[in-house]
């Protein structure tokens, strides 16, 4: 078996069912709700379907089209509808990662990547820099002990500090520099779980992440997982529901109740869109937790030794990381790596000294 299909299977075996949630329903909603579009002849430009016999009559759009239209169809449009799933599923399934990706703010292409993406950059710079100025906002003292001038700095100190903590909400969305901001929301909140996680402890997340996940216990692989799956499928949704409200935006000139339907899918987007928002919040706590309880299980299966303080633990951190991000040819070991801490070395020479002392042999 290769790799890829090696990787692919893993991949499969570790989502389960989200690969029907993942890839099954966004195709079936697409297919489907297109078809019923199509089928109701609710499009201003769309003709009502005429029926013939004794009494020729028109079929009203809406409900009573779709049923017309697949019930005419017999066995042969179910099939074709199935099939259409089926091939949708194949086909939207690559496009998940990349929707993830637009989402987050790694937009590609002249169009996007020029002034749309600068302009979104400057928005949420000015954002975090105002923050964060807020956070750091203190009433001034009062000047007398009269009441008045003590009941006027009790109301400015609740204001202050009302705008102190709705300073560090806003700053908590974004990484710790205005440098690594990116155009969305969802982008800067990962963002800010790549840079802040491992980053406590002078080890670079993105780089120490792949060494340290072989180390995660079952719950905290678990919740990181768990919630990297509902980023995924609700950005997923976000891209199905923001078309289905580009699909119906012609429905708004009927003026009647079928012009709600854009609207309601633009609604829903928001609320996928917030979802993935609220996921990516919970997996920079997950993150962070996988750091805090693992760490050191990753330095033991390095044999390395382990901190005796926090300070100590950053310096050898940073040097550990700045060897993993180089190319090792090119970087010689950190000073740390001097000597390894193997498990039980010191139990082994201490019995191999008392057998060479007693003339016992050693080892077999």
């Amino acid at each position: 078996m290769s790799n890829v299909s090696q990787v692919a299977k893993e991949s499969v075996t570790e989502i389960g069912r989200g690969v029907y949630i993942a890839s099954l329903l966004p195709s079936a909603t697409i297919v489907l709700s297109l078809y019923a579009l199509i089928a109701s002849h609710l499009y201003p430009w769309a003709k009502p379907i005429a029926q013939g016999g004794a009494r020729p009559s028109t079929v009203s759009p809406g409900i009573a089209s779709i049923v017309h239209t697949t019930t005419s169809a017999g066995p042969i449009g179910y099939v074709l509808l199935v099939l259409g799933i089926a091939v949708g599923a194949f086909l939207l399934r690559p496009f998940q990662v990349s929707v993830v990706q637009f989402l987050e703010g790694y937009w590609t292409g002249a169009l996007l990547r020029g002034l749309p993406a600068a302009l979104a950059i400057e928005r949420h710079r000015r954002i975090w820099s105002v923050n964060d100025a807020r956070r750091r906002a203190s009433a001034a003292k009062a000047q007398s002990s009269e009441f008045e001038e003590v009941a006027a700095f009790a109301a400015r100190a609740a204001a202050a500090d009302r705008i102190k903590r709705r300073g560090i909400r806003v700053v908590a969305r974004y990484p710790g520099q205005s440098a690594w901001i990116l155009p969305t929301l969802l982008g800067n909140h990962l963002r800010r779980a790549e840079t802040t996680a491992g980053e406590r402890y002078g080890l670079k997340t993105v780089i120490t992440y792949p060494r340290l996940r072989p180390h995660l216990s079952d719950p905290v692989d678990r919740a990181i997982a768990a919630r990297l799956a509902v980023i995924d499928n609700s950005s997923m949704y976000f891209f199905i529901f923001g078309f289905e409200a580009t699909v119906t935006g012609p429905l708004l000139a009927r003026l009647d109740g079928w012009s709600l339907i854009s609207p309601m899918f633009c609604a829903l987007a928001g609320l996928c869109y917030r979802g993935a928002r609220v996921a990516a919040r919970a997996y920079g706590l997950a993150l962070a937790t996988a750091y805090d309880l693992h760490r050191f299980d990753m330095l033991k299966a390095l044999h390395l030794r382990l901190p005796g303080n926090l300070e100590e633990e950053r310096d050898a951190n940073e040097e550990l990381s700045r060897f993993l991000e180089e190319d090792p040819m090119s970087l010689l070991p950190p000073a740390a790596w001097d000597a390894y801490e193997h498990e039980g070395s010191e139990q082994s020479a201490t019995e191999a000294r008392s057998a060479s002392q007693s003339g016992a042999p050693s080892g077999p």
